[in-house]
């Protein structure tokens, strides 16, 4: 299997911002308001069927310019809310390089998710991952998962990365219709994204 690589058309400056969201608060908020401020293409929330209590803030990002909320009308899972932001991306933003994901729990700041953006508009014939730093603070549950996915994944596709769970991704805009197709609904989804990448033969940086 091969993926389709964009033709020569001309691509828009900088890519679009997808942040899957389920019961949000304020960070949410500070993080859009940066990159708006920023001068970011345009941002894209999926509110993964949060509670009316976190009305407000999609409410309040609804009115900013270059901003779009997507809803469902109950959880469906990480997954499924970044297909469905993917497909609004796809169909309405297909000049852009590229998209950025990033999780609504501000632990991504604005100055991380540029920096994912300016990479994959400077190369966007592959996959670029933003990687965590894990310190003696990161709960052993998420060091232990991260060891074993970075094991799996080396095992199947024979690269190695330090943080295979990171939300914080860079992603092509032709990868767009393959992984619209992947299986997974909840975070497997997310580790099926990169072994796609295999047989799609895109590098991962």
């Amino acid at each position: 299997m091969t993926a389709e690589r964009p033709g020569t058309e001309r691509p828009i400056q900088g890519a679009v911002v997808l942040i899957p969201a389920y019961n949000p608060g304020a960070p949410l908020l500070e993080t859009a308001r940066r990159l708006l401020q920023a001068g970011v293409h345009h941002i894209v929330v999926v509110n993964d069927g949060s509670g009316p209590e976190c009305e407000p803030v999609f409410s309040k990002l609804e009115t900013e310019d270059r901003c779009t909320v997507l809803r469902h009308a109950v959880n469906l899972g990480k997954g499924r809310a970044l297909k469905t932001g993917f497909n609004h991306i796809y169909l309405n933003f297909k000049r852009v390089p590229g998209v950025v994901t990033a999780d609504a729990d501000g632990q991504h700041t604005a100055h991380d998710i540029l920096k994912i953006g300016d990479c994959l508009t400077a190369d966007a014939q592959r996959l670029t991952l933003g990687a965590r730093s894990f310190s003696r603070t990161v709960p052993f549950r998420s060091l232990f998962g991260n060891l074993v996915t970075k094991y799996i994944f080396y095992l199947l596709v024979g690269t190695k990365l330090s943080d295979t769970q990171s939300g914080l991704r860079g992603i092509p805009m032709f990868l767009l219709p393959h992984l619209l197709k992947l299986d997974g609904e909840q975070y497997e989804y997310e580790m099926n994204m990169l072994l796609i990448t295999r047989d799609l033969h895109v590098p991962v940086r």
